[in-house]
Parts: C-alpha cells; sequence; structure tokens
C-alpha cells in the first residue's frame, strides 16, 4: 500500500540548475557592484560640490553709502551767522523769517488771516 513516489530528473538536470544559479549569482554580482560605483560617485560628486561652494565666495557687494544729512563745509557761514540745528534742518527758514518781518505785521494781513483761520472762541460766537 505504501507506495513512494520518486521524481525522475534528467542527467542533465543538475548541470542546468547549476547554469542558472551560476547566472542569477553574476547578475546579482553586477547588479551590487553598478550599485556601489553609483553611489561612490554620488558621494564624490557631493562632496567635491560642497567643497568648491566653500572655497567659491561671491564677490563682496559695493555697498554705497547713503547720506541722511550733511552739512556742506564748502560755504562758510559768516561770523555773524551761527549754524544751528534749525538752519541745517530748514536751510531756506532764514528767507522765510525775512519775507515775514516785511510783510507779516502788517494789518491787512491780520485781517487776511482772521478770514482764513479763525480763532476757537470766534467760531464759537458765530455758531451761537
Amino acid at each position: 500500500m505504501s507506495e513512494t513516489h520518486e521524481l525522475k530528473f534528467s542527467a542533465d538536470f543538475a548541470a542546468r540548475v547549476m547554469r542558472e544559479v551560476g547566472a542569477i549569482t553574476t547578475r546579482r554580482r553586477r547588479v551590487r557592484f553598478a550599485v556601489g560605483v553609483t553611489s561612490v560617485a554620488l558621494l564624490i560628486g557631493a562632496v567635491s560640490f560642497g567643497t568648491v561652494q566653500q572655497w567659491v565666495r561671491p564677490a563682496p557687494a559695493q555697498h554705497v553709502p547713503q547720506m541722511v544729512a550733511s552739512i556742506q563745509p564748502e560755504i562758510p557761514f559768516s561770523p555773524r551767522r551761527q549754524a544751528t540745528l534749525l538752519n541745517i534742518m530748514f536751510p531756506h527758514a532764514d528767507a522765510v523769517a525775512e519775507f515775514y518781518d516785511q510783510y507779516g505785521d502788517s494789518q491787512e494781513s491780520l485781517e487776511d488771516d482772521a478770514v482764513f483761520f479763525p480763532s476757537a472762541a470766534e467760531v464759537a460766537e458765530n455758531d451761537s
């Protein structure tokens, strides 16, 4: 009752298996070699690129100084005219002051000012 079934292999079976194993082993060895060479090449490229980037520095930018405020030293101040902060900040203030001295105190200008710029008390009186 006990029958054993033995598989029958052809005579060249072992040779075919060994050829197939050899081909698979050779293919795996080539893939490992290609992956290794590619990895080393990428590593060398990355290190080279990083090293070159550290050595290469861009030319420093030309900083153009910006003048915030300046006093023109080539225009000397007369002895009677002192250089004050107001004169430096408002160089034409003297001309405006002279204009006011000449035309600002007249009765006519005071009346014009009252028309265009009434005081708060006058506005309150007119509204009531």
